[in-house]
């Protein structure tokens, strides 16, 4: 599928709060800008930037990331091609028996890269490490 610049540049430009809210996604209005509080992201017209992750861009870039869509399918869909029905945001892969490794004999390992690589302070580290009763 071929896409003309036009198509990408009208893509580009489309206001992402009109775009989300159309769709039912709950935003708050912060002056003159929009949170997307469930993913942290401040929008502005179509501009959009998260300040956890320290990325931001356009559009596409933000349907692209936060949709999962590739990138034909958010030109098209912020084109008004909405015939895609899943508007869920990508979610990552999760493992249903994720566990915690089994407990070191000692905290050795945790609390010389905590110090050396992290540079916290011991008593702060021995404040949080409490052995098991």
């Amino acid at each position: 599928m071929s896409l003309s610049q036009d198509q990408i540049d009208s893509a580009n430009h489309t206001d992402l709060a009109e775009f989300l809210s159309s769709r039912g996604v709950q935003l708050k209005k912060q002056s003159n800008q929009y949170v997307w509080e469930d993913q942290n992201v401040w929008i502005h017209g179509s501009e959009w930037y998260s300040h956890y992750e320290q990325t931001g861009g356009h559009a596409v870039g933000f349907v692209m990331k936060y949709l999962g869509r590739t990138f034909p399918e958010a030109v098209k869909e912020l084109n008004g091609d909405y015939s895609r029905i899943d508007f869920s945001p990508h979610k990552s892969a999760e493992s249903p028996h994720l566990q915690p490794p089994k407990r070191s004999e000692n905290t050795y390992r945790m609390f010389m890269y905590l110090r050396n690589n992290r540079c916290i302070a011991p008593d702060v580290i021995n404040a949080f490490v409490k052995p098991e009763n």
